[in-house]
């Protein structure tokens, strides 16, 4: 039997962050601040099997995409300049984004693009925890909101990950 030790002693905190949408390839990117990011990878759904009412056993059931959601400072709606983009563009696929990015999946009718979050591995001095840790998010779908705010104007931003999740770390 092997003893185990935690391989990063190092808490992330939301300034370790970026946040990269990128469409096939990563061909076309872009990075953005954001507020509040989470998400769910539930993997598959869990069949439980029942006899006279007990629990006798469960099997991995359909497979589930990630969901999560996110804030970011509203700025524009659209911006159809060359190499510029409205964070509206991005989700929507829409302005420059839409006539120069290619969606990451074709076999998903709706505008789909990848998104990575990235967690530093040595962002200050005296922290060393190696590589980066990025969560890739396949085929993402948005969904999004828009609020004024005294503090701000911003978008409420929900997405659905159709091809799942990949995580990588330090080794």
């Amino acid at each position: 039997m092997a003893t185990y030790n935690l391989g990063s002693t190092t808490i992330k905190v939301p300034r370790d962050g970026t946040l990269t949408a990128q469409d096939s390839g990563a061909s076309n990117t872009i990075t953005f601040k954001y507020n509040n990011f989470s998400f769910d990878d539930p993997k598959f759904d869990t069949v439980i099997f029942r006899e006279q009412g007990d629990i006798s056993g469960s099997r991995k059931g359909d497979q589930q995409p990630v969901t999560g959601s996110f804030e970011v400072y509203f700025r524009q709606f659209t911006d159809g300049g060359t190499n510029q983009a409205s964070i509206i563009d991005v989700f929507d696929g829409t302005g420059a984004v839409g006539s120069n990015w290619t969606k990451s999946s074709a076999t998903h009718e709706e505008w789909n693009i990848d998104l990575l979050l990235s967690k530093t591995g040595t962002p200050y001095t005296g922290i060393t925890d190696g590589a980066n840790h990025v969560a890739t998010l396949s085929q993402v779908i948005f969904r999004w909101s828009f609020s004024e705010g005294i503090d701000g104007d911003k978008l409420s931003v929900n997405f659905t990950a159709m091809g799942g999740g990949s995580y990588t770390g330090p080794s």
